[in-house]
């Protein structure tokens, strides 16, 4: 055992099994040097025995792979700097396609079930304070990256179109989507000083058709 062993021997970043639970997809990560840079690559095994049947590999940075509910088709996003593209790959039709390209601070994403398009999330930084001055809205905004927000995006696949699905002055995160794919849940966390624990959520159901919103619930824990 050496220093390269412990520090740059590759691991296991993100894995996902395909719905029907014969190949499952890996991100392998590892550290090279010199500069201590970072590389990924995805491999595609058979669950049964583990053997190796496709790689990935060039030069690629690549996370959260994730399946599709149908088909034999999954995603997953690679990143230069701060800019993100989500790929898709089918494998009965041996293509790859970028559905989502250079999309800046790109977070999460989830699929919907019948496959026919993706709930993504992107965080809007907040500008730079100038000059040193801070003015502090609440407790909380001590925090660094408090006034970050993060929004909600629909894309459908594989055409590509989006629209924007949420908006405001607190951030949203999806929570489920249904199983008719027609509506989304999606919640909302903000200051509650009054009480333990200081916070509440609330919790919203949106038609993806009318973007109609109704109220679930709100909830202190």
């Amino acid at each position: 055992m050496n220093i390269k062993h412990l520090l740059y021997t590759p691991a296991i970043s993100c894995i996902s099994i395909s719905p029907d639970g014969d190949i499952v997809a890996i991100v392998m990560t590892r550290y090279t040097l010199p500069g201590n840079d970072k590389e990924s690559w995805l491999e595609l095994r058979k669950v049964s025995d583990g053997s190796l049947i496709q790689t990935y590999r060039g030069g690629m940075s690549i996370s959260n792979i994730k399946w599709s509910p149908v088909g034999r088709k999954f995603s997953y996003k690679s990143n230069k700097k701060e800019e993100y593209t989500l790929w898709i790959v089918d494998l009965d039709k041996g293509t790859t396609i970028a559905l989502l390209e250079n999309i800046k601070d790109f977070g999460s994403y989830s699929w919907a079930p019948d496959g026919s398009f993706i709930v993504y999330s992107v965080t809007e930084k907040a500008p730079e304070e100038k000059n040193g001055v801070h003015r502090l809205k609440g407790m909380e905004d001590r925090q660094p990256y408090l006034r970050n927000r993060n929004f909600l995006y629909i894309v459908n696949v594989p055409q590509g179109t989006r629209r924007r699905l949420t908006a405001g002055e607190i951030s949203t995160d999806l929570n489920s989507v249904s199983p008719d794919g027609k509506k989304i849940i999606f919640s909302r966390l903000f200051p509650n000083y009054g009480e333990r624990p200081f916070s509440k959520t609330q919790f919203y159901i949106l038609n993806l058709a009318t973007l109609k919103l109704d109220s679930l619930w709100t909830s202190k824990w």
